[in-house]
Order: structure tokens, then sequence, then C-alpha cells
């Protein structure tokens, strides 16, 4: 499940990405397929065990010789507020669904800031404002569990602290139109209650759109639902370097 337009970030060939807080590792394999050098920098031990398992998965699913993406992935455990590497040392940053979860979101952006490289590319994406709000107003338990999301973003609020973090913003994107009705779902009849027929029959659809099986609901979902109600926003920004104290 991709949240970012790949198209957005430039010619990935060769470049170095920096996927922070990769989670199960899709955006770092999305880089790989397109010829970059990945590091997938994960808080959680047990998630970056999973994307070398979701690296391997994937060069079988596309029927690749083996090695040919992880030779150039590496994974790394750490904290995104405290990033292991020197300034400029990306081509591109990617942090997604990540902020919503931190309470000093603030210290990561600047991290994200300090280690692109003058012309780099970042993405961050988060939850869209309303799909959350309706999710919180219905279920405790979406937002409430350990590790859950701690505040909704306006797309605004967003993009000032990006800036203020130095990062400009040069366009957003909206993404997984489909998934916003699913979670209201989830919300509504118990987000842990997976054997609802209908929440199952629907989790099935979604699975056949990110499969590539629904090539028809997949063009009516970035055409028409993403820009109406897209679960998650997605901003593609530069550095700012015109504050010469930075």
């Amino acid at each position: 499940m991709i949240t970012f337009d790949f198209d957005r970030l430039g010619d990935l060939s060769g470049a170095l990405v920096l996927d922070l807080g990769a989670g199960g590792g899709r955006h770092s394999i999305a880089a790989l397929a397109r010829g970059a050098q990945v590091i997938s920098f994960e808080i959680s031990l047990d998630l970056l065990l999973e994307i070398e398992d979701a690296i391997a998965g994937a060069e079988e699913y596309l029927d690749l010789e083996e090695g040919t993406l992880s030779k150039r992935a590496s994974s790394i455990l750490g904290d995104g507020r405290f990033l292991p590497f020197a300034n400029d040392s990306f081509d591109v940053v990617l942090v997604s669904e990540v902020l919503e979860h931190i309470y000093e979101d603030r210290m990561v952006m600047a991290e994200v800031r300090r280690v692109l490289k003058p012309n780099g590319v970042a993405a961050c994406s988060v939850p869209r404002y309303f799909g959350e709000v309706i999710n919180w107003a219905i279920s405790k338990e979406y937002h409430s569990a350990a590790g859950g999301h701690i505040r909704i973003y306006r797309s605004t609020q967003l993009k000032e602290r990006l800036k203020a973090a130095g990062l400009k913003s040069v366009s957003a994107s909206y993404h997984h139109g489909l998934h916003s009705p699913y979670w209201w779902l989830k919300s509504l009849l118990g987000i842990e209650d997976n054997n609802r027929k209908i929440v199952a029959k629907y989790h099935s659809k979604l699975v056949e759109v990110m499969m590539g099986e629904r090539p028809k609901l997949e063009e009516i979902e970035a055409k028409y639902l993403n820009p109406i109600m897209g679960k998650s926003f997605s901003v593609y920004l530069k550095r700012d370097d015109t504050d010469a104290r930075r």
C-alpha cells in the first residue's frame, strides 16, 4: 500500500533514500524497485526483521534474481528524533504515517531537514484530518492504544510545522480513498473485531485493489475518491535555505 506519488520524487536510480519509520517496508521496497539505495530506519526491531523478509518476498513476487533488491538495502534500529547520519546525507527522505505517533514531532522534522541534501526531496504523510476526526469521534479504541495516534493534523498545521523546521512544501496529494470507509466501519464495529462479515468482505476487496486485481476500482479511487476522502495526506518538500542562520 503505497502512500506517496513516487513520480514526484524524481529519478531514484542510484539515489540514497532514507525510509524513516519504515514499518513493514512497503516504501523501502518501492524505492528499491526504482533503483535506489535504501536505508530502512525503525524504532522496532520486530519491524526491521519483517522488512528483510518483505524484500526477499518482493524479489520472488517480481521474479527477480535473489539479491537484486536486498544488495541495495540496509536497515538501522533507532529513534527518529536523533538520526545517526551526517548533515546533507540523503537525496530523498520518506516519512509515512509516523509523525502522528510522536509527541516531539518537531524534532523529527528538524532531523529530516538536517540529513536532507540541499537539492533533495522529502515526503511526509499523515492521516487526513476529517477522516481522523470521524474515527476519533466513533471509537476511543482507535487512538488510545499504546503507540497509537496522539494528534490529528490539519494540512495547514502540518505544512507550518515543516516550514518552521526549514522544509517548504512544493506539492501535495491524497491517497487511499477506499480505506477511509473501511476504518469508519472498524471504528463503529470494533477495531479488533475482524470477523464481522461486512468488514472481512471489505478487507478482501481492498487486498484485491492493492494487488492490482481490480484496475477499474483502482482508477475510480485515484480519480474520484482520493481527492474527496483519501485517508492519507502527503506533502512533498524541499529544503528552505533562505534563512542564513540554519
